[in-house]
């Protein structure tokens, strides 16, 4: 009896903890509707439309004229707000990231529901929503920039309080080798077991080693943050951040090429009696 009494207190504490473990990497787009002399505007019609897979979220503003769409994949989306009496309200582009919560306001004007104001773009602002820091690493980082074995972690560097070196002394034994035992990732000056790795809100932490288990190739991750500071609820167990997303797919197809060459050109240097010999490299990647 006292067995089941456990596994059920596990299975209720982990559906619980579900949401919030799967709101840590995605997104959120919220805001408030106002007409045009500033009153809220309750029951307005809000969808939200990811442009790359079309995807349709909807909702409704409450009685203080305010919405909320979470747990959106990261991308970009359109929202839109429709009342009757009242033009409808879109804005296009807007890039939502890993973790990022968007906020998006309305000011409706009087008008036929078929006439559509449409504003291109938008504004980052400073999110309030949150005191953590973190610098987001996009997939336009990741694609274009020169990485040395494919590796995305490498692209860590860019952001500003954190180094990536060659793996420490001693490191390949500790880490049973594989790659990550080839690089050292200190943030904030912290050592690199201090770090936590999450891919699409789950896990990814290796317990034995305070290290990542799973490295997504270039093509499946769109993009990961690097977060420090003090951070909301969500987060926990170590003092930085390394939150990882994978791409969704779109409604089109791509695809990637790449090959990897190594060709021996010889002796080209001599020193001390010591002959050397040196490898020409060649690496090419294409995108379709």
């Amino acid at each position: 009896m006292k067995v089941l009494m456990n596994v059920v207190m596990s299975a209720v504490a982990t559906a619980l903890i579900a949401p919030v473990v799967y709101s840590q990497s995605f997104g959120d787009i919220r805001g408030s509707l106002f007409d045009s002399t500033d009153a809220v505007m309750a029951d307005c019609q809000i969808t939200v439309k990811n442009q790359d897979t079309n995807q349709l979220r909807r909702t409704v503003t409450n009685a203080t004229g305010a919405y909320d769409v979470p747990d959106l994949v990261p991308g970009t989306y359109t929202v839109t707000a429709a009342k009757s009496g009242f033009q409808t309200a879109a804005r296009t582009n807007i890039s939502l990231q890993v973790g990022q919560v968007a906020r998006v306001d309305f000011t409706m004007q009087p008008g036929q529901v078929t006439q559509t104001v449409e504003v291109q773009g938008n504004a980052q602002m400073v999110d309030t929503s949150t005191t953590s820091v973190g610098t987001m690493i996009e997939n336009k980082d990741i694609v274009e920039l020169p990485l040395n074995g494919r590796d995305p972690l490498q692209l860590l560097a860019l952001s500003p309080n954190v180094t990536v070196q060659p793996g420490a002394v001693g490191q390949v034994g500790t880490l049973q080798g594989g790659t990550r035992a080839a690089e050292s990732i200190s943030v904030s000056g912290e050592r690199n077991e201090f770090n936590y790795y999450t891919i699409d809100g789950v896990a990814n932490q290796d317990v034995n080693f305070n290290s990542y288990i799973v490295r997504p190739s270039v093509e499946a991750l769109l993009e990961f943050r690097v977060l420090t500071g003090v951070f909301p609820a969500e987060y926990g167990r170590e003092a930085s951040q390394v939150q990882m997303a994978t791409r969704s797919g779109t409604n089109a197809y791509h695809a990637t090429v790449f090959e990897f060459l190594r060709i021996p050109s010889g002796v080209i240097t001599m020193d001390l009696l010591l002959l050397v010999r040196s490898s020409r490299i060649s690496y090419s990647s294409f995108l379709i």
